[in-house]
């Protein structure tokens, strides 16, 4: 069974067109992880400061295995002072075909 989540990004003040910058860079090397079947970034047309990624993944283990990618753990390390917070859901499909 696919494994989608949602990543919610806040930007630091100041620091949204740096934080773009840094997740689009996340993109490419992500869409070429094993297991990974979506990975679409999104920012708010309302708040700027708020960027989504939209994941589907083949399985948690392989989400799990994306956490520990040395493009993530170089983002995790270089830009974390862009972030002034985030959250993740982690869904289910609920109805419809699996």
């Amino acid at each position: 069974m696919q494994f989608p989540l949602i990543a919610s990004i806040h930007a630091a003040e100041g620091q949204a067109d740096a934080l773009e910058r840094a997740l689009t860079a996340l993109i490419e090397p992500t869409r070429a992880e094993d297991g990974c079947l979506l990975y679409d970034l999104h920012r708010d047309l309302k708040d700027p400061d708020h960027f989504v990624f939209y994941e589907i993944w083949a399985t948690r283990d392989h989400w799990l295995a994306h956490g520990e990618t040395p493009h993530i753990a170089a983002h995790r390390r270089d830009n974390g002072h862009l972030v002034a917070s985030s959250d993740l859901w982690e869904l289910a499909r609920v109805g419809g075909p699996d």
